[in-house]
């Protein structure tokens, strides 16, 4: 099974590349943009136009071909890594069960079908990013078309024109062409494909297991802001075969279209179940609150949902600016017109302090609703060459992958503080839940205990106070919104959101 908090965070590697080769693009787009120019006779202009597009449909296939191997590698990291915890899952309910786990080595079909479910979705990324270069080419000649008829009917100056044409490709930015007609942006398409794709193919995975350990029940994960259409069926059991007199039968969540369970950019999974021997991990009231209102922004009370798509704006509109910085500065240093580069030199200057309050409103409104900064996509650079042609990027997957097993290994090797199974029924069960956990389940308590130590051992910073009935001074541990307190060594309580905490503030700082 695959928790919707590790699919919602799957795909932030790889869109940072496509970001890259997005910017690349309008990089390319803006240049020949200031090369076609304003030419008074109408025929010289038309052939300028048309060369510069041959030209760009060549450099545009050229970006691709740069990013396509690091994206294929990320990719088959995705994947590899999602099989993994996928079944790690599914093991770990058997083990608790006392029965034999299956390893995914072992099966040579979950092999192949993982091995499918890659190679699908390699061949779905390449064949719409190859559109992005027709796309490309219909921006760039819309875009010089406009600024061609906004200065021969006297609008606009040549220079306003141009500047203007560059700002609008760059916010529009790379776009795919599905073979329906629709149209998406590269990024958009890219998550779409990925996660659809590792979904889809740990679905079937986690069904050929279900069939080798010969269960017939599986309960779907829940998440809050679900679609409607899926808020029926999510954090519920139900029979495969569909021959439970106790339990729906599968097929009610609609798995196997677009629109069910695990379609078109669904978060939702599914692991075995055993009834009368696995208990839910979701309760009705769990399965209430995640629509609940307990976020408030600007006197607005907003539920998790809303506040995850408000963030995704942002960070949306952040992109676009920065896009808009990329085309200014492309366009400055191919430019020789004086005129024209003081423009585009006021445009970037501008572009430049409305992302700074764009970045401040985001980290505000983070704060304010206790959501984690997502800067995983700023975290990934493209390295260029002096021609700027993309080379690499300056974080390699591997090299990621080691250094998150190391954190890992040492947060659960952590002695720090002490934390007993007991605790975790009397001060944590609550707490639990607030992380969309389940107390009673033995994997789910190892992941709080883990989340625990991650603040503890990575702790941004700890303070020193007095908390609640605690004789001596007790330690706040604080990492992003969240707290934990102890008291020497021994666990004392987690607070989710508990950096707002009065007692937390009043405390005193303590090198760590």
């Amino acid at each position: 099974m695959l928790t919707p908090e590790y699919l919602d965070g799957l795909t932030d590697d790889i869109l940072a590349m496509y970001d890259a080769l997005n910017e690349s693009i309008i990089e390319d787009v803006s240049r020949r943009i200031v090369k076609t120019g304003m030419v008074t006779e109408t025929a010289a202009w038309q052939m300028k136009q048309a060369q510069e597009m041959g030209t760009l449909y060549e450099d545009v296939i050229e970006r691709i071909s740069e990013v396509t191997g690091y994206a294929e590698d990320e990719l088959k990291r995705l994947f590899e890594d999602a099989g993994v915890e996928n079944i790690r899952y599914e093991n770990d309910i058997m083990s608790q069960m006392g029965l034999m786990p299956i390893e995914l080595k072992q099966s040579e079909t979950m092999i192949k079908l993982l091995k499918a479910g890659l190679e699908k979705t390699s061949r779905d990324l390449t064949n719409l990013t190859l559109t992005t270069a027709i796309r490309a080419q219909n921006a760039y000649y819309n875009a010089t078309n406009l600024a061609y008829l906004q200065v021969s009917s006297g609008v606009l100056s040549n220079q306003e024109a141009i500047k203007r044409a560059i700002l609008t490709v760059a916010r529009d930015g790379a776009t795919v062409l599905y073979p329906s007609g629709h149209i998406d942006k590269i990024d958009v398409a890219v998550r779409r494909a990925v996660l659809t794709g590792v979904n889809q193919t740990a679905a079937k995975i986690n069904l050929e297991y279900c069939d080798e350990s010969g269960c017939d029940f599986v309960e779907t994960t829940a998440h809050s802001g679900a679609r409607p259409s899926h808020e029926v069926w999510q954090g519920k059991v139900f029979c495969i075969s569909g021959k439970s007199n106790m339990y729906p039968p599968f097929s009610e969540t609609g798995y196997g279209t677009g629109v069910g369970l695990c379609g078109w950019n669904c978060r939702h999974n599914f692991h075995a179940f055993w009834p009368g021997v696995s208990v839910p991990a979701y309760t009705e009231k769990m399965l209430a609150s995640y629509g609940a209102r307990e976020y408030e922004y600007n006197g607005n009370k907003l539920t998790d949902y809303e506040c995850s798509q408000m963030q995704r704006s942002m960070e949306r509109k952040i992109r676009e600016t920065r896009r808009q910085l990329t085309a200014c500065n492309a366009a400055m240093e191919t430019t020789e017109d004086v005129v024209l580069k003081e423009k585009l030199k006021m445009a970037f200057e501008n572009k430049s302090v409305c992302l700074k309050a764009q970045e401040t409103d985001l980290k505000d409104f983070c704060r304010k609703t206790k959501r984690p900064m997502d800067s995983s996509r700023l975290q990934v650079y493209a390295v260029k060459d002096n021609q700027g042609r993309i080379v690499g990027f300056n974080k390699s997957v591997s090299q990621k992958a080691v250094q998150a097993n190391i954190r890992y290994q040492k947060v659960e090797n952590s002695d720090i503080i002490n934390i007993s199974d007991k605790q975790f029924g009397k001060k944590v069960g609550k707490h639990t839940k607030e992380y969309g956990l389940n107390p009673q389940s033995s994997v789910d308590r190892q992941r709080m205990r883990h989340f625990i130590l991650d603040i503890v051992e990575n702790a941004d910073e700890v303070r020193e106070g007095n908390w609640r009935s605690q004789e001596g001074l007790c330690q706040f541990y604080i990492k992003g919104p969240d707290v934990v307190v102890t008291r020497g060594k021994e666990f004392v309580t987690i607070l989710k959101g508990g950096v707002e905490n009065a007692r937390v503030k009043n405390a005193g700082k303590r090198k760590i």
